[in-house]
């Protein structure tokens, strides 16, 4: 599980090439949001995107920790073992409620057992965080208005990275 720290998920985006800013995108609010992937062995990628006012921390690792679960054993069932390997983040990942929360799923029998590790800083080279840091550099040529457009555009591109599914999180 992984989330690019950028902020270059606010909507809307205009072309970075653009040399005629349209200026009604000047002023007004954006939509800022966050994106938060998982990486499930034999299945593939899953993408989430949330308003950055959902939060992040503990409350977005546990919610797609609950989703992604949901999603895989719509298409080939769930096995009996939920193995996490987070990143290094200590902020939004290793913290109790998460490891509560794992423990909770297997209180309630959706799992047999869990096992929770961290990897060690500096040591995080996953296809997430390749395909994040690209997405990102593509994301900035792009001219992208709305939450539908971003989830079109992400899923379009993240096929290379063998995504799943790219879902909006309310």
């Amino acid at each position: 599980i992984d989330a690019p720290t950028q902020d270059q998920f606010d909507l809307p985006v205009q072309d970075r090439v653009a040399r005629d800013v349209v200026k009604s995108l000047e002023s007004p609010p954006n939509w800022s949001s966050k994106i938060i992937g998982i990486e499930a062995s034999g299945v593939g990628m899953l993408a989430f995107v949330t308003r950055k006012g959902f939060g992040s921390g503990p409350n977005l690792t546990c919610t797609t920790l609950y989703f992604a679960p949901l999603v895989i054993a719509k298409e080939r069932g769930l096995g009996c073992r939920f193995n996490v390997l987070m990143d290094n983040t200590s902020g939004d990942n290793k913290n109790n409620g998460v490891i509560a929360f794992i423990s909770w799923l297997v209180h309630i029998g959706v799992f047999h057992e869990a096992s929770f590790f961290c990897m060690i800083k500096g040591h995080t080279f996953t296809s997430l965080d390749q395909s994040f840091n690209t997405l990102i550099s593509q994301l900035m040529r792009e001219s992208i208005y709305t939450i539908s457009q971003l989830l079109r555009f992400m899923f379009h591109f993240l096929r290379h990275y063998n995504v799943v599914d790219v879902q909006e999180l309310h």
